[in-house]
């Protein structure tokens, strides 16, 4: 399940750039230039906040691996 996680975030990654590089390069915006910044923006913002959950998930989900060694 964490390979699928992160195979996930890596595909939104990819999706993420990908999407305004394509805009950008077919010409396609109403306003030029104003639409792949707000695309890119909003990608960001997805993200990050996809990130931060990941992140979250995994130090509560795995307490054990960053517990403290007893000797």
């Amino acid at each position: 399940s964490a390979a699928m996680v992160n195979s996930g975030l890596l595909l939104m990654a990819v999706m993420g750039l990908l999407f305004p590089a394509v805009l950008h390069s077919t010409h396609t915006e109403l306003h030029f230039g104003e639409s792949e910044m707000a695309l890119s923006r909003i990608s960001s913002c997805i993200m990050l906040v996809a990130y931060a959950c990941n992140l979250v998930f995994q130090l509560k989900s795995h307490k054990n691996l960053y517990a403290p060694v007893d000797e």
